[in-house]
């Protein structure tokens, strides 16, 4: 009986092991579902931003060169009778918790756990934060430093001249002007909010744009 008992036991616990592995395994963050926002407005009576398109990794337009964020194409145009400054964006996860743009121009360049520490410490920290609006205020030397060869050199200095040039910049905008760039942000479980800070007459103020998704997955109506 004490034999036949123990038998049991191992049964049942091969058992209870097989249906742990059949379980599904919750998805990660960088495979949360992401939504495809276009021609989605905020405004009030100093700025009018637009998400006029989302980009994610593997579209044709993606800039970055790892799977780690989601690129939106804004707008922002100055609608009141002051000059507005841009000074940040933050997105605003499941958890309320503030995402901000990459730091260094590496963040967009390697996969995690495919360089290591190692390589991200040899492309050095390019672009110090000058502001969120545009996190790569460096030169593209410290990331083709760190290329092996000629050809890798010339296509890393091309990537972070590009990444330079579509990123929208910290500036002023004078009454009726418009501005357009790039935001990188995270992917992240549920983003909930866009949050665009500026300024009026040395005045923080901010404006938040909602980012729930239909059930369809895409955009809310603008």
């Amino acid at each position: 009986m004490k034999f036949h008992a123990e038998c049991l036991a191992v049964i049942g616990l091969i058992a209870s092991l097989a249906g742990c592995a059949q379980k599904a395994v919750a998805p990660t963050i960088a495979d949360a579902p992401q939504s495809r926002y276009s021609h989605l407005i905020a405004a009030n009576k100093d700025v009018t931003f637009e998400i006029v398109s989302t980009t994610l990794p593997g579209d044709k337009d993606y800039i970055p060169k790892n799977n780690n964020w989601v690129q939106y194409a804004v707008q922002v145009k100055n609608t009141g009778p002051t000059p507005v400054h841009l000074v940040s964006a933050h997105l605003v996860d499941g958890n309320g918790v503030y995402r901000d743009q990459p730091k260094a121009i590496e963040e967009t360049y390697n996969n995690s756990g495919t360089g290591g520490t190692a390589a991200s410490a040899g492309l050095g920290m390019l672009g110090q934060v000058a502001g969120i609006f545009i996190p790569y205020a460096g030169t593209a030397a410290g990331l083709a430093g760190a290329a092996r060869g000629p050809m890798e050199a010339e296509a890393q200095r091309k990537f972070a001249e590009e990444l330079k040039q579509r990123i929208l910049p910290p500036e002023t905008l004078d009454p009726d002007g418009e501005a357009t760039g790039v935001y990188l942000f995270p992917i992240v479980s549920k983003p909930r909010v866009l949050v665009i800070e500026y300024t009026v007459d040395g005045t923080p103020r901010t404006l938040r744009m909602p980012l729930t998704p239909t059930s369809s997955g895409g955009a809310p109506p603008g």
